[in-house]
């Protein structure tokens, strides 16, 4: 993965087939898990913008097409990836965790504080 800030809120990711379908599963782990009443205390966002945003990327995989995905992110919707990845880590467990992922944990982990660190250098 690389982030490049383009600006203070904005973000351009270059993001492998793998990573961007660990966030695609962060986010829809994070809807799928989480209660009505936890959702928004938990991710700090609305569950329709993250379903948004979720089919937003949704629609960028290729399925075995491309390799390498470069995607643009406001600063929102990175914190909203960071938060997918963080409850869905939460969330899920171990038991249940690499079937329903895709990833080991330890690797969503990682990529989520990969995530973290580019967001926080450029602020």
């Amino acid at each position: 993965m690389r982030a490049v800030p383009l600006r203070a809120d904005r973000f351009s990711f270059e993001l492998s087939a793998k990573e961007l379908r660990v966030i695609i599963v962060g986010l829809r782990e994070a809807d799928q898990e989480l209660e009505d009443w936890e959702f928004q205390t938990r991710t700090g966002f609305e569950r329709s913008s993250m379903r948004a945003l979720l089919e937003a990327i949704f629609k960028e995989e290729k399925w075995g097409q491309v390799y390498t995905y470069t995607l643009e992110f406001s600063a929102e919707e990175v914190q909203m990836i960071v938060a997918g990845l963080r409850e869905a880590d939460r969330k899920l467990e171990d038991w249940e965790f690499q079937t329903r992922t895709g990833s080991e944990r330890s690797a969503m982990r990682a990529f989520h504080d990969e995530i973290l660190a580019a967001l926080n250098r450029a602020e």
